[in-house]
């Protein structure tokens, strides 16, 4: 997938927006698998409008994608279904 190897070589990467790229639950896992371990920079990330329908399952693969952004400030989920209760 070209988001996974961008995202693994965005050393600097700081602001990240793919709203509205109907990204589904396999992309959903594959984005924030990448972001776990890369990105360690990134202030905002933006992916309202997605087709992302997140279980409990899924709102911890995105939490363990964001623990470690020291820098992370804002997160945009609008118009996505996510799980709030973990």
């Amino acid at each position: 997938m070209a988001l996974k190897s961008a995202i693994i070589s965005a050393k600097c990467l700081t602001h990240l927006d793919i709203g509205e790229c109907l990204l589904d639950v396999d992309g959903t896992k594959v984005l924030f698998k990448a972001l776990k371990d890369n990105c360690p920079l990134l202030k905002e990330l933006h992916i309202p409008a997605n087709d992302i329908e997140g279980s409990k399952k899924m709102t911890k693969t995105i939490l363990a994608g964001l623990a470690n952004k020291e820098h992370l400030e804002l997160v945009n989920f609008m118009e996505n279904e996510i799980d709030k209760d973990v």
